[in-house]
């Protein structure tokens, strides 16, 4: 999918979070229901920094909880619903907060629902008569509401519990609010607590906004001061927080590494301490905020020695709980007499990250079970707490290796020493996943101090000069902040053409990603149509995943995407004439905004296939809504049909998703059954390096259900024929070793039966994975945050599985210039006419 156009990884594809730590929605069992705790939907100057925050129970899934803006304006459609955010997992202290988002509520008359498992859009009308009183329901349960007014004449309010603009003595409409105490407050208008507002807060008749932390009239966490003859390691300590927090310190000293300018509302730079402690879990280095100053003006240089006066404060980046929190010392109130610069300090020699320094863990991120912030100390043999102990310091990577091509933010992964002690370098130069081992040894190298510093055209494996920078942390990921722009020593990597290709004795069948493709994609589409032919062989049949509708993002009600299939088979054409009139395509229009993905974009699944070797079987085509069953034979009553979740008492499989769709081929006298597949995105899930250990995987549920229920499509085809040609594939958005992808094999089902590596009893499996026949370290079709990893996959029933031969083809993931964000797989199975010749299994590695 196309990454979000601001800068949050983690809001699309969290590809990276630990799959065994599976998690379903209310995975502990709520005790008391989430209720509004805080909001904000309008503050002086552009509202670029509303939320809705949540109170429950800590440590608890709340994916199934949505907060909902009701309009309610006289001058605009009452009832209409404006904005629908959902949750994630609560922390330790019941808090979960919506992300950041930029003028999405209204700033008038609005209602807040808080509901459960909403399965409208937006757009909907609880209101269509305009009654004043929700009459259309597009959730389980309403949990709380609260309903501000600007007391415009004929508004609607849809909550008992109205906040008017008078409502505690002010005099302008209510932008925020905060439950403090059992009573809500207004929230400063001015913003304070928000970062980037100075704010104007009346703690007298004022809330704080405190997005992610406890609310309250004013900041009151710790307070007074801290002990005289601080050094900055003692500052930092041991842990993840400071015990000097909200602490006032004087004349702490260190020597300026780094200056950063590049928020013009929270400038300051980075100091270190010239004589270490000589414990390695305490960092020398801190950040000094000085807020709006320049630290120009205040002679602050690289080098200079500074003392400074000010707050220990823990800062949750863009106060996002899944955000760990950095240690900085606030100096903003009067900079010129909070930072004096003493002299000149010499230069401070960076901590080399590699075999000749310090070499990060290759294996464990954390072993911790719970809040990460509340242990005691850092292990340094973890990931997550050896580069927790480097905070703020100054260090250099070794002979870094490109793991990952750059980001539209300027940030691209490395390791160290070209990858000499890294444990999943692949081939080609990436770091492939394995079950237990996320690759902590990956570096993210970021252009945040010196914009540009980071090439656009990097692909994996080039080769840098060393790298140095300031280590910190934020986007729930720690980076290094270079200082000069990066050097390449070598950037050569070529993309893959496959040695599969189909004959009238050999099909070939491959899956590819085509990336929110729509007719206004212009040369994106032939550089797609170039690999179909150049690099996967022209294939026989071709599953492809998000192909948008015919007039792409813009929303407005066109489902069909029959130009966006022929303007992609036109490109193949012109790629290769000898192709002219031989690709056809089917597929299924979905309903209008029911299938997720790109807003007014529509995406689907469906297949090229090749009519010179391959037909679809004779049948009727299905609809949106009509579900493709199996019948004796075994055909499928709509061929190409979608197949949709018959059991809808345990929530819609595929709701918000999109829709699986199956259709039987001929080969020859061969009946081959595909099912093509595009899962739910791994959106939602927690962070790797965030505060909660092990992560919550809260996206595995829905693809649980999913697999279970293309397993039991597939074994009712295999029940009319055990030795029916079946092929599951697509883009399944988990691992090969994942719990949705044992219950797709069938060697566990959603409701948690599973092999015997879990203590289940072992099943043989219904699917074989065709990538387990790929050494570990190949088996990948995409990169996230530096990791390669198999989102897409090809499984097979028993009878193909013998002699099927597969090919990850790598033309896409690795390179900074992309037709898409996925590598295709391409598989063959040998055919000849009715007969299908069949060799010994040779096992396939399901691991």
């Amino acid at each position: 999918m196309k990454p979000a156009l601001l800068r949050r990884r983690g809001l699309t594809a969290v590809a990276g979070a630990l799959a065994l730590a599976a998690s379903g929605p209310f995975a502990a069992a709520a005790e008391t229901p989430p209720r509004l705790n805080e909001f904000v939907l309008n503050h002086v100057g552009s509202d670029f920094n509303e939320y809705v925050e949540i109170l429950g129970e800590p440590n608890t899934s709340y994916f199934d909880v949505w907060v909902l803006s009701i309009e309610g304006d006289s001058n605009a459609p009452q009832g209409r619903i404006d904005a629908a955010q959902r949750f994630g997992t609560s922390d330790t202290r019941g808090l979960v907060t919506t992300r950041y988002q930029n003028n999405r509520f209204e700033n008038g008359t609005n209602t807040l629902l808080l509901v459960t498992n909403f399965s409208g859009a937006v757009g909907d009308n609880v209101d269509p008569g305009g009654s004043g009183a929700i009459t259309a329901t597009f959730w389980d349960e309403i949990l709380d509401s609260i309903a501000v007014s600007d007391g415009g004449a004929g508004d609607l309010v849809y909550a008992d519990l109205v906040l008017d603009p008078d409502f505690d003595g002010g005099a302008f409409t209510v932008g925020g609010a905060s439950l403090v105490s059992g009573v809500w407050l207004r929230n400063d208008f001015f913003a304070e607590g928000i970062p980037g507002f100075d704010g104007d807060l009346d703690p007298a008749v004022e809330a704080l906004n405190t997005p992610a932390d406890p609310n309250a009239r004013d900041y009151a966490s710790g307070g007074g001061d801290a002990p005289a003859g601080l050094r900055i390691h003692d500052v930092q300590g041991i842990a993840h927080r400071s015990v000097f927090e909200g602490q006032a310190v004087a004349g702490l000293e260190g020597v300026v590494t780094a200056i950063d300018t590049s928020p013009s509302f929270a400038r300051g730079f980075y100091m270190q301490e010239a004589a270490p402690d000589g414990d390695p879990r305490s960092s020398e280095g801190v950040f000094v905020l000085i807020g709006r100053s320049d630290p120009a003006d205040l002679g602050v240089t690289i080098g200079s020695l500074i003392q400074v006066d000010g707050v220990v404060e823990e800062e949750r980046p863009a106060a996002n709980v899944e955000n760990l929190t950095t240690t900085r010392i606030r100096a903003n109130a009067d900079p010129a007499n909070q930072v004096t610069v003493l002299g000149g300090g010499g230069a401070i020699a960076p901590t080399l990250l590699g075999q000749a320094g310090l070499l990060p863990p290759d294996r464990t991120i954390s072993r911790f079970d719970g809040f990460i912030e509340d242990a005691a100390a850092l292990e340094l043999s973890e990931g997550l707490d050896f580069y927790e102990s480097l905070e703020g310091m100054l260090v250099e990577v070794s002979a870094p290796q490109v793991v990952s091509p750059p980001s539209r933010f300027g940030e691209v992964w490395v390791v160290a020493d070209d990858g000499a002690a890294a444990s999943g370098v692949n081939a080609r130069g990436g770091i492939t996943i394995r079950a237990r081992d996320f690759n902590p040894e990956r570096i993210q190298i970021d252009d945040g101090i010196v914009g540009g510093a980071v090439p656009d055209d990097l692909d994996v494996g080039a080769r840098l000069e060393p790298v140095v920078g300031v280590l910190r942390y934020d986007f729930e990921n720690f980076e290094i902040d270079t200082l000069a722009p990066l050097e390449v020593v070598s950037n050569d990597l070529t993309r893959e053409v496959t040695k599969l290709k189909g004959s009238r004795f050999a099909l070939t069948v491959a899956t590819l990603n085509v990336e929110n493709l729509d007719p206004g994609d212009g040369a994106r589409i032939g550089e797609l149509a170039g690999i179909i032919v150049d690099n996967l062989k022209a294939p026989d049949i071709l599953a492809l995943q998000e192909v948008q509708d015919d007039t792409g993002p813009n929303d407005d009600g066109t489902v069909s995407a029959a130009q966006s299939f022929a303007e992609l088979i036109a490109a193949i054409e012109a790629a290769d004439p000898a192709l002219a009139g031989v690709y056809d395509f089917a597929q299924i229009d979905p309903e209008d905004g029911r299938d997720g993905g790109q807003p007014g974009g529509n995406i689907r699944v469906g297949f090229l296939f090749r009519q010179d070797r391959t037909s679809l079987a004779p049948g009727d085509a299905g609809d949106a809504t009509s579900n493709t069953t199996v019948l004796p034979g075994p055909r499928l009553s709509f061929n190409p049909g979608r197949v949709l979740d018959p059991d809808l008492s345990d929530g819609d499989a595929f709701a918000s998703s999109r829709k699986p769709l199956a259709a039987e081929f001929r080969f020859g006298r061969n009946r081959i059954f595909v099912v093509a597949n595009h899962f739910n995105s791994k959106g939602g899930d927690q962070p790797l390096f965030g505060p909660s250990q092990r992560p919550t995987l809260i996206s595995e549920t829905q693809r649980l259900q999913q697999a279970q229920v293309i397993n039991d499509f597939v074994d009712a085809i295999l029940a009319e024929d055990r030795w029916a040609k079946v092929i599951v594939l697509g883009d399944l958005n988990d691992f090969p070793f994942s719990p949705p992808l044992d219950v797709l094999r069938g060697t566990a089902t959603a409701e948690g039966e599973d092999d015997g590596r879990r203590g289940f009893r072992w099943k043989p499996p219904v699917l074989k994975d065709l990538l387990g026949r790929l050494p570990a370290r190949d088996r990948y079709t995409f990169i996230f945050d530096g990791n390669s990893q198999a989102l897409d996959n090809i499984l097979v029933s028993r009878r193909l599985g013998f002699l099927g031969k597969v090919d990850v083809v790598h033309v896409n993931s690795e390179f900074s210039d992309q037709a898409s964000d996925h590598d295709p797989i391409v598989a063959s199975f040998p055919m000849f006419g009715g007969f299908h010749q069949v060799a010994k299994d040779d096992g396939l590695d399901e691991d």
